[in-house]
């Protein structure tokens, strides 16, 4: 975003905001899932560690099949997200997030994956976890997968940040779009865009 003239960056910027209030719209941020400290500095080693070594692959994955309708493959991918480098509690609050936002999105009209979600996560056939359920419902709300990941980068943050909001969130946006953009191989952080 940095080599961006103003008006461009203004420009990206401004759909980035629109991807992260659409992906986070209605959707609860009762406490905090991976990312555990608030502050720059831990949100940041956060992304080069947690994020992209791990949850952007799942996210960028699962809004793949989310895409396309693959509900039992996104099931597998849920059930396989590897969480031993995070405490016990982790995974708790990773499920917990993950039924909250499919509470939220609960009735929306014509979404068949999010109801075969909810149905699964009843079943038990799925732990649930907020990275594949909210990769899942920001897919079907047509979001590009860099968008996406954005969307969930901002979600983590502000579960541990309550009292701030998505322009808080603005400065952070230029690691957030050069660390996301690496998850896809090839692509540069400048031409970061949403579909």
């Amino acid at each position: 975003m940095q080599s961006l003239e103003p008006q461009q960056q203004a420009h990206v910027t401004d759909e980035l905001e629109r991807a992260v209030r659409i992906s986070t719209m209605a959707i609860p941020a009762l406490g905090p899932v991976t990312l555990c400290a608030p502050g720059d500095a831990s949100f940041l080693g956060w992304m080069h560690g947690a994020f992209i070594e791990l949850l952007a692959p799942h996210v960028e994955q699962v809004a793949r099949l989310a895409r396309t309708g693959f509900v039992r493959e996104i099931e597998t991918a849920d059930y396989h997200l590897e969480f031993e480098e995070f405490p016990t509690e982790t995974f708790h609050a990773s499920t917990l997030a993950g039924k909250e936002v499919l509470d939220a999105r609960a009735g929306m009209r014509s979404c068949p994956t999010l109801s075969k979600l909810a149905a699964s996560l009843t079943a038990g056939r799925m732990p649930g976890h907020h990275a594949t359920v909210f990769a899942a419902q920001a897919a079907v709300l047509h979001l590009s997968s860099q968008g996406i990941l954005v969307g969930f980068a901002f979600d983590e943050w502000r579960r541990v940040n309550p009292a701030l909001k998505v322009t808080d969130f603005r400065h952070l946006l230029p690691a957030v779009t050069g660390v996301a953009s690496a998850v896809f191989a090839g692509r540069d952080a400048s031409r970061f865009q949403i579909a």
